[in-house]
C-alpha cells in the first residue's frame, strides 16, 4: 500500500479517521498551553592585548607566549577548557543548564557565549558563571607561562547582561511529536479498522449470512404469491402454475401452465402476461394418477 492508497482509505474511512484527528489536534492544543518555552542567554566577551607589550626594553621581561601565536589561538583555547565535561557537569548539579555554547568570533577575538535554561532566571545566572568561568581560564592559561601583569592579555565583557530572549524550540519539537504520533495512530487504527470489515465481510459471504445494512440483496422484478403449507422452498419439477387473469386481460380464467413448460417455436417460458399475479400449487392438486401433467381436475 502506498501513500496514495492510505490516503484514499482515509477519506472512505472517515468516520474513524476524524475523530483520531480532532483528538491529535485537542493533544496539541494542550502542549502547546502546557509546555513552558526556553529561555536563551547570550554573552560577549573580548580580548585584549597588553599595551606594554610593545615597550622594546621591556620586550624580554613581558614577554606573552599567546601573543607570538596570536589572540585567536588564547581565545580557541580558553573556549575549549570552558566547556569542559567536568564543568558542564558542576552547572548541572547547582541547578543550572549545561547547554552552553561558545563561538569564536573572526577577525576580531570575540567569545560570543549562549546558554539555554527553562527559565530566564536559570539562563541568566548560566551565562554569568560561563562568564566567570572563561575569565578565569584566560587568566590561568597566561600562569602557566609565568605571564606577569603588565604583559598579560585581559577580558573584558560587553553586554550588560540582559540578553535574554524566550525561544519556541522545545514547543515546536513537542508539537511536532504529538502531530507524527497522532498521524501515525490514525493511519494505523483506520487500516485495521478496514481490513477487520473486510475480514467480515468475506465470512458473511462465505457463510450465507444476511448483507449487512447498506448492502441489500439484489431482488427480480417478478414476484410470486406462495400458498401456506408449500415452505420457502423452490417448486419441484411436477408443480403446476394456475395464472388468473386481471380484468379485461382477454385470457380464460383458470388457466393451467405446467411449471417449466416451454413456449412453442423460441423455447421461451410462458411469462406472465402485465396485470397477471401467478400462484404456485402443488401438482397433486390439479393432477390425477396415471394422467399428463396438463390434464386439469
Amino acid at each position: 500500500m502506498d501513500f496514495w492508497d492510505l490516503t484514499k482509505l482515509v477519506f472512505r474511512r472517515w468516520y474513524v479517521a476524524v475523530p483520531l484527528l480532532v483528538l491529535t489536534g485537542l493533544a496539541a492544543g494542550y502542549i502547546s498551553r502546557t509546555v513552558q518555552p526556553d529561555y536563551k542567554a547570550t554573552a560577549y566577551v573580548q580580548l585584549i592585548p597588553p599595551p606594554e607589550a610593545s615597550i622594546a626594553k621591556d620586550i624580554k621581561t613581558l614577554r606573552n607566549p599567546w601573543l607570538d601565536l596570536g589572540l585567536g589561538s588564547l581565545n580557541t583555547a580558553a573556549t575549549y577548557a570552558t566547556v569542559d565535561k567536568k564543568f558542564l557537569n558542576q552547572l548541572k548539579t547547582s541547578g543550572l543548564s549545561d547547554n552552553v555554547v561558545i563561538e569564536n568570533g573572526y577577525p576580531a577575538p570575540i567569545a560570543t557565549v549562549e546558554t539555554i535554561g527553562t527559565s530566564q532566571e536559570m539562563a541568566t545566572k548560566t551565562a554569568d558563571a560561563v562568564v566567570k568561568k572563561f575569565n578565569d581560564t584566560v587568566k590561568q592559561l597566561q600562569d602557566d607561562y609565568a605571564v606577569k601583569t603588565p604583559g598579560r592579555i585581559l577580558t573584558r565583557r560587553l553586554d550588560t547582561g540582559n540578553n535574554l530572549e524566550e525561544t519556541g524550540g522545545k514547543v515546536k519539537r513537542a508539537l511536532v511529536a504529538v502531530a507524527g504520533a497522532g498521524a501515525l495512530v490514525t493511519g494505523g487504527l483506520t487500516v485495521a479498522f478496514d481490513a477487520l470489515m473486510r475480514r467480515r465481510s468475506r465470512r458473511r459471504k462465505e457463510s450465507g449470512e444476511p448483507v449487512a445494512a447498506g448492502n441489500p440483496p439484489e431482488t427480480t422484478p417478478e414476484s410470486k404469491l406462495v400458498l401456506p403449507g408449500s415452505g420457502p422452498s423452490l417448486p419441484d419439477p411436477g408443480s403446476q402454475t394456475v395464472r388468473l387473469p386481471a380484468n379485461g386481460s382477454g385470457r380464460p380464467a383458470g388457466t393451467v401452465v405446467q411449471s417449466g413448460a416451454r413456449n412453442g417455436k423460441n423455447g421461451r417460458s410462458d411469462a406472465n402476461p402485465p396485470g397477471e399475479s401467478t400462484i404456485l400449487l402443488p401438482s397433486s392438486v390439479y393432477q390425477k394418477p396415471g394422467k399428463g401433467p396438463g390434464s386439469q381436475r
